[in-house]
């Protein structure tokens, strides 16, 4: 009897069990990183220079050259190799700048390196060399342009501000147009682009000025961003992105500014709800402007805040 009891019962838990629906898992949103900190201690991957950074250790030193994907060893700043492909060059440009980009108050270095592999293209990459610990090593690293006129680089505030030509759509590749300010920051081990002026057509400068929040503030969730900008975008529209300090973009939308003209000078003042995020997290707020055209961007500004 008490088996037969004991049957029935299970019998009854397992038909319960079949009628109740099943509850699916919940996709987690991608998570931002909540490293407060830009100042995040790696294993160098590859030993640039010992202590003492100067341009005579940056001209004798071993870079991975991102283009061709290669470890080249530098003498008084250039290399030349063959593979099966042909004769490739590796050299650093004369521009270069020292300031902390990590935080930890040793002098980092942005150089550019220009590949080649034997066509006309001379490929120039923007490259961090940045202090671990007692040595420095080559922390990152983005692709500028082919064949740019580079006019000047400074570290300031912990930033890399780039004065440089670049290519616009319809350049001759040997004849770069494009003005353009750039800023870049090194975020846990990315060389990031944070801001973008440049000159229109006209002659006049293309911005986009963030008031608030401000870099490095704490924000809620629902967020008021405002600025101005000299130049309106056309439609009086932006694009908005959250990323993570990896690059990585976690939200994205529309932006509308307000403007009296087309071409006029725009000011906005909006209220932004924001993904759900957990507190601590740190992340970039990008508003972009984009070319109508051929989409290539025009001006771009960031800030770095924290969710409370």
């Amino acid at each position: 009897m008490k088996k037969i009891c004991r049957f029935l019962l299970i019998s009854f838990i397992l038909i319960l069990t079949a009628c109740t629906p099943m509850i699916p898992t919940p996709t987690a949103l991608p998570q931002p990183t909540t490293l407060v900190q830009l100042t995040a201690i790696v294993e160098p991957s590859q030993t640039v220079v010992a202590p003492g950074l100067d341009a005579d250790a940056l001209m004798n030193s071993v870079y991975y050259a991102p283009k061709l994907q290669k470890s080249v060893q530098l003498t008084n700043g250039n290399y030349e190799g063959t593979d099966s492909t042909g004769t490739y060059s590796v050299a650093l440009q004369p521009q270069l700048a020292f300031g902390d980009l990590n935080g930890d108050g040793i002098e980092d270095a942005a150089v550019f390196l220009a590949e080649s592999s034997g066509g006309t293209g001379v490929f120039v990459s923007l490259v961090v060399v940045a202090s671990n610990r007692d040595q420095f090593y080559q922390a990152g690293d983005r692709y500028l342009d082919d064949r740019p006129i580079i006019n000047s680089v400074a570290i300031e505030n912990g930033k890399i501000i780039v004065n440089a030509v670049i290519h616009s759509v319809g350049d001759a590749l040997v004849a770069p147009s494009f003005a353009v300010e750039q800023t870049y920051r090194l975020l846990i081990e990315t060389v990031t682009l944070t801001a973008q002026s440049s000159m229109s057509a006209t002659g006049k400068a293309r911005s986009i000025n963030i008031d608030f929040p401000a870099d490095g503030s704490e924000v809620q969730t629902t967020v008021q961003i405002g600025g101005s900008m000299p130049i309106g975008p056309f439609e009086n529209n932006l694009s908005f992105k959250v990323l993570d300090l990896s690059g990585a973009e976690l939200f994205n939308s529309g932006f509308m500014v307000s403007a009296t003209d087309m071409g006029a000078p725009a000011i906005f003042n909006n209220l932004v709800t924001l993904p759900v995020f957990p507190p601590g997290s740190v992340v970039r707020l990008e508003l972009s402007e984009l070319s109508m055209a051929d989409g290539s961007l025009m001006t771009l500004n960031s800030v770095v805040v924290k969710i409370k």
